[in-house]
This record gives C-alpha cells, structure tokens and sequence, in this order.
C-alpha cells in the first residue's frame, strides 16, 4: 500500500525521544510533522535519536570499529529518489540541524540501506552523528563475514545504549560479529 509510516515513542524514564521516519515515502507533510516532534521533544527536555532505513544526507566517514567497507575520511552517498518513492531529502537535517542550534540534546542518527557498517557526520552538517548499521543477516548481496566455526546463528541485531549523563552511546552486535576481514565487531561506543 505505499502508506507512509512515521512515527516516535518516548522513553520517558530516560527522557529520550525515538523519532522513526519514513524515508521511502518522503512529503512535506512528513517534514512538518517532524519538525514539530523536534520542537516539543527540545521544550520537554528529551534528547533525540532519529531512525530511517535511509540517511538523508552525504556521510563523512570518521571511525568505527565495526567498518571494513568503507575507509575513514571517505564519503557516502545514497540512491537518488524516483518519481514513486520520493527518498527523504536533505531537509531533514536540516530540521535536525536547526533542533541542535535551538539548544535540543541530538544522540545520533540510525539507519542502514547500505549493508555495511558505517560511522560518521553529516557531511553538510558535522555537528550531527550517523551510524548506519550492517544488515540483519550474512545473507544479501554485498559480501559480508564467513560464519566462524561453532557459529550457529547467521542472524544479527545490535543493542543500543544511551547515557546522557555522560553523554555516551554505546553498541552491542549480537551475531555475526565478524566483519570480511574477520575483525571482530561486538562492541562499539563513543561520545556525542
């Protein structure tokens, strides 16, 4: 049905606010919508993740244990939108850009499309942090990490954490832990 999908969900203990954006089906309206989500997540207080299947934006690689794909200081540029499935544009960051200016506390932004692991900055705005997480299994199209012997689950997730007292995101892989050079990836942290 092509319906867009958005939505976010508060975790109020933490005060964090999950923002998941529709990226295949990209509209004005989608955009307001989540500038004003933005805004009301800065006036109550809550720091926000945001999660899409695409970046909206040119990445600059910085550094990331988990990555054997791409090279630090490289860049990264998605799949350009098509008449029936606008892509999300770079509007959105720049409302994200305009939430951290405005004062708002931004974690990071998560996301994935390009089976691989990837850490960095928004290349036009380098004071938002990206991190697009590897696929969900070894089987895809992309080469990926052979399954290391005794290994019995080809499957992957990620746990993440966040401590906004110390302001600390951190990254647990569960699975395929192994990347093609078979270096392991289980545990990535860093300081937004």
């Amino acid at each position: 049905h092509y319906c867009a999908n958005y939505y976010y969900k508060d975790y109020t203990s933490a005060t964090i606010r999950l923002i998941v954006l529709d990226t295949q089906k990209w509209s004005s309206a989608q955009l307001t919508w989540f500038t004003s989500v933005l805004a009301s997540a800065r006036t109550a207080g809550y720091a926000v993740v945001v999660a899409s299947h695409v970046i909206p934006s040119k990445i600059t690689i910085t550094d990331c244990n988990f990555s054997a794909r791409y090279a630090s200081g490289g860049n990264v540029t998605h799949a350009f939108p098509t008449s029936d499935a606008p892509l999300v544009t770079d509007d959105a960051a720049s409302a994200v850009n305009d939430f951290i200016t405005a004062g708002g506390e931004f974690v990071i932004w998560i996301g994935g499309h390009e089976h691989a692991d990837i850490f960095g900055v928004f290349t036009d705005y380098p004071n938002i942090t990206a991190y697009m997480i590897d696929k969900a299994s070894i089987n895809r199209e992309t080469p990926g990490a052979a399954r290391l012997s005794g290994e019995k689950n080809q499957n992957a997730f990620n746990i993440m954490s966040v401590v906004r007292d110390g302001k600390l995101v951190k990254f647990v892989r569960i699975g395929e832990d192994v990347d093609g050079m078979m270096r392991g990836k289980h545990v990535f942290c860093y300081n937004y």
